[in-house]
C-alpha cells in the first residue's frame, strides 16, 4: 500500500497512511520527527565520516544530530519531541508490557526516564494499587505535573497520592530507593555504553534485595544463528528465513539507525545487554518478548 492515491494521471490526494504527516496528533509528531528531523540527521551521516571531530567519537554529544544542529542552525522542539515518544508507544504497541508483565505482583515503579508520563499514565489506570514515582530531569517533571494535572481522568491519581514527580539526573545519582520495580523504556538505546553502564549502576545503588530491573527496547538478533547458542526462550523464524525473521524486523534495524543519527548509540543484542548489565552488578533473569519490542527483567547478582 502507498503513501499516496494517484486519483487521477500524476494527481495524488492523501490516503489515511499519508494524512499521518498531517496530523497533529501524538502519531503524527512521530512521523514528523522522523520526516523532519531524522531525515536530516541522515543527510549528514557522510559529513560526520569524514570530520575530524565527529568521525572517530561515540561521545553522545558528536552525533550526526549534534552536527545538523550546528550547520543548520536547528534547535530541539521538546514538546514535539514529547508527543512524538507518545506516539511512538502507539506505532511500537508498547502498551504490551501492560498485559504480559505479572504487575498485580508488586506494588512499588519508578519510572527512570519517565518524561511527562507516557508510560505511567496507562498503568495507574489499569493497576491502581500501585504507586509510581516518575523520574526525570526537573524541566521534564515541571512539563509532566503540569500535563497530568491538566488531564481531568488522571488528577485523582495525583490527589490520592499514588504518583510523584522526582527530579534527577540519572547519570549522577540514584533514583528513589527500596522499589519493586526500576523501569526505563527507550533509554539505555539512546546512550553509548559507558552512559548505559553508569545508568544502571546508580540503579543498582537504589535496589533492595528484592527490586529488579525492567529494560524495554528493542533488540537486535543477528541473520545467522551459531550452533549451540541458546536464544533464551525468544521467537526465532524457521527456516528458510532468517534467524531474525529478516523484513519482519524492519522496525528495529531502522530504530537502530535513529538511534546511531540522533545519539550515537544503537539498538543492542541480548549478550550487549547482558553484558552492560552484568558491569553494573546486575542478572539477566528473564526475557519477555513482546514481537516489535523486548521487556528484559534484571536482578542482584
Amino acid at each position: 500500500m502507498g503513501c499516496f492515491k494517484e486519483v487521477e494521471r500524476d494527481i495524488f490526494a492523501n490516503n489515511r497512511l499519508s494524512l499521518i504527516l498531517k496530523s497533529t496528533n501524538n502519531t503524527g509528531c512521530f512521523a514528523q520527527l522522523h520526516s523532519q528531523d531524522i531525515s536530516k540527521f541522515a543527510g549528514v551521516v557522510y559529513e560526520t565520516m569524514i570530520d575530524e571531530e565527529f568521525s572517530r567519537s561515540q561521545e553522545i554529544d558528536k552525533a550526526p544530530r549534534v552536527f545538523a544542529f550546528r550547520k543548520e542552525g536547528m534547535k530541539e522542539k521538546r514538546d514535539a519531541f514529547d508527543r512524538a515518544m507518545l506516539g511512538q508507544s502507539d506505532v511500537l504497541g508498547a502498551s504490551a508490557v501492560l498485559h504480559h508483565y505479572p504487575w498485580n505482583d508488586i506494588s512499588s515503579v519508578v519510572d527512570v526516564g519517565s518524561g511527562i508520563g507516557t508510560f505511567s499514565t496507562p498503568l495507574a489506570k489499569m493497576f491502581p494499587h500501585l504507586r509510581i514515582t516518575n523520574q526525570d530531569l526537573p524541566k521534564v517533571m515541571a512539563l509532566a505535573q503540569n500535563a497530568w494535572e491538566k488531564n481531568a481522568s488522571v488528577t485523582e491519581t495525583l490527589l490520592d497520592g499514588r504518583m510523584e514527580f522526582i527530579p534527577i539526573d540519572f547519570l549522577e545519582d540514584a533514583p528513589v530507593a527500596g522499589k519493586d520495580v526500576y523501569y526505563l523504556r527507550h533509554i539505555l538505546h539512546n546512550w553509548p555504553d559507558a552512559e548505559a553502564t553508569t545508568i544502571l549502576r546508580n540503579i543498582r545503588k537504589a535496589m533492595g534485595p528484592n527490586s529488579r530491573v525492567l529494560i524495554h527496547d528493542c533488540v537486535m538478533f543477528h541473520t545467522l544463528q551459531r550452533p549451540g547458542v541458546g536464544t533464551k526462550g525468544l521467537s526465532v523464524a524457521p527456516e528458510p528465513m532468517l534467524p531474525n525473521f529478516g523484513a519482519g524486523s524492519h522496525n528495529t534495524y531502522q530504530t537502530d539507525l535513529t538511534m546511531w543519527f540522533a545519539f550515537n548509540s544503537k539498538e543492542r543484542t541480548l549478550e550487549e545487554l547482558e553484558v552492560i548489565g552484568a558491569a553494573a552488578g546486575l542478572a539477566l533473569t528473564q526475557v519477555y518478548d513482546l514481537v516489535d519490542t523486548m521487556l528484559m527483567e534484571f536482578r542482584i547478582a
